[in-house]
């Protein structure tokens, strides 16, 4: 399984990327991005950030594909 947590769901990948997503992955699961607010201190932004990744962890994808706000994806 390939997570996509983006705000570029699945659905408007091309044909391509898609197709190659699933031979190299099997399913695409999207998960949508979070609203990070601008006015949230670091261990907000870090509580959220491993709230996802417990979630990630649960699915025990092979792949994740993370695409977003640079202080959450760090």
């Amino acid at each position: 399984m390939l997570i996509n947590l983006s705000n570029h769901p699945s659905s408007k990948w091309s044909k391509e990327q898609k197709e190659t997503a699933n031979q190299q992955y099997g399913i695409i699961e999207d998960m949508e991005f979070p609203q990070i607010n601008p006015h949230w201190s670091v261990d907000d932004v870090q509580m959220l950030a491993i709230q996802y990744a417990d979630d990630i962890e649960k699915e025990k994808p092979v792949a994740v594909h993370l695409m977003g706000e640079l202080t959450f994806c760090f």
